[in-house]
């Protein structure tokens, strides 16, 4: 019975250890995701919301009226999942249902992919109504970073 104890304790700690991980990586990667738009457009910050209704389709526009144009990295990459996560409160499989069921049903399609964040770089920096996201450390002056409260 003591055996069965410690082992029981033991699988314990190890799950608290994995949680605790894995929420760090979490964190982590919501930290070094940039908001990134074309040095052109005068929006200077929005809101989490303002971010999560652009890229879920029920927002064509900043606020102001201009025209917002979503771009996506694909799914399964890092900063994906921590866009997915911070701004749109999701995990990937919640993200691939949403969309498979807005196609299916006919009430919108998910935003352009780029294949990594250089493509996401010279995507935005390329049109003016572009919102995009990357790690922090790849924003240069092609592109405006935002400020998201």
């Amino acid at each position: 019975m003591n055996i069965r104890f410690n082992f029981f304790s033991a699988m314990a700690y190890v799950l608290k250890c994995v949680a605790i991980t894995f929420c760090s990586v979490q964190l982590s990667w919501a930290a070094e995701i940039a908001i990134i738009v074309h040095p052109s457009n005068s929006v200077d910050a929005l809101s989490k919301s303002d971010v999560g209704r652009i890229f879920l389709g029920k927002s064509a526009s900043f606020p102001g009226g201009v025209k917002a144009t979503p771009i996506n990295t694909p799914f399964f990459q890092e900063t994906r999942e921590g866009f997915d996560k911070l701004y749109l409160k999701r995990s990937q499989a919640q993200m691939k249902a949403f969309w498979g069921k807005a196609m299916f049903s006919g009430s919108g399609m998910p935003p352009k992919e780029v294949a990594d964040g250089l493509a996401m770089l010279n995507a935005v920096a390329a049109d003016p109504s572009a919102i995009g996201y990357l790690d922090a450390s790849l924003v240069d002056a092609s592109v405006k970073k935002i400020a998201v409260k």
